[in-house]
């Protein structure tokens, strides 16, 4: 599926540079927690919440 390109947006206004940046094709993101959030904040999250993990049948990555 292709996109038709749109009016281009300022994203200087709201400081997040591609934030209104539109795909040429519909496709998934690849899967980045680890790069945006980092393993300090991961290890917290799954020591913090494993209860969440185990009701929703998460899987806990090692990091």
């Amino acid at each position: 599926m292709c996109l038709s390109p749109f009016p281009q947006e300022d994203d200087q206004v709201f400081g997040t540079p591609g934030l209104h940046e539109i795909r040429p094709q519909v496709k998934p993101l690849q899967n980045d927690y680890l790069g945006i959030l980092g393993s300090d904040v991961i290890q917290m999250v799954q020591a913090n919440y494993a209860w969440y993990f185990t009701l929703f049948g998460y899987r806990v990555s090692p990091v």
